[in-house]
């Protein structure tokens, strides 16, 4: 008698595993997206010398890259959403079948996300990335927005309030918005330290447009919940 289980959760938890995303601080959710997968496309000149970036000290970000990182991030965003939809679909609504029945379908999960990840690595290419230095970029990105958390910056935001107007509250609001900011500056002075001040400061020139590009990224990589 073939036996039947339940697979659904356990695909779909392998499936997440292996997209699971970078970088919370503010984490990139394709960071690791493709990691472990073995397909890689053939690489450009540029993006071959990216690949052979050293995964410490100084990034190389300036200006002219930053911006060329970003057009990257927005045709990663589409090609991460379809990819997960496509390995995900097939397999979230099932609850029972053969264990034949589900190793074929890890197969293809398996198989899918090979395909997920050639295509984001020929689109790094394209941009003379490799996955290592994106995956760096996003990091470095996490340690420069770490203070605008979603679940943190509503209470910053009350805490400043608090501390311009007088009441019981003042001293204990102005004590909290001081110890963030020390802890900002030392988050960013080790920042410094690892990526080099040139690629921070052209992240901290643009923080206020990498909070959307970031829920972007976010928005693609939970595009598919099942129920669609």
């Amino acid at each position: 008698m073939v036996r039947r289980m339940n697979v659904s959760r356990l695909l779909v938890c392998l499936v997440l595993v292996a997209c699971k995303g970078n970088n919370v601080s503010q984490s990139s959710p394709s960071q690791t997206a493709d990691a472990g997968l073995l397909a890689t496309p053939t690489r450009t000149a540029a993006a071959q010398t990216a690949q052979t970036a050293p995964s410490v000290g100084p990034l190389d970000l300036d200006e002219a890259r930053y911006q060329k990182w970003v057009s990257c991030q927005k045709e990663i965003n589409p090609a991460l959403q379809k990819g997960i939809t496509k390995t995900l679909q097939p397999i979230a609504n099932k609850k029972e079948e053969t264990v034949v029945g589900a190793a074929a379908d890890l197969h293809t999960a398996g198989a899918n996300l090979d395909e997920m990840k050639k295509q984001l690595d020929a689109i790094r290419s394209k941009y003379g990335f490799s996955e290592a230095e994106d995956n760096r970029v996003w990091e470095a990105l996490g340690d420069v927005m770490a203070g605008d958390n979603a679940m943190v910056k509503p209470m910053i935001d009350q805490m400043k309030q608090m501390a311009q107007t007088e009441g019981p509250g003042k001293e204990a609001a102005v004590k909290f918005l001081k110890d963030q900011a020390d802890q900002d500056q030392k988050r960013l002075a080790k920042a410094r330290e690892r990526f080099g001040d040139k690629a921070i400061d052209v992240l901290l020139a643009h923080r206020p447009e990498l909070l959307p590009l970031f829920n972007d990224h976010t928005a693609a990589a939970l595009s598919y919940t099942g129920n669609k």
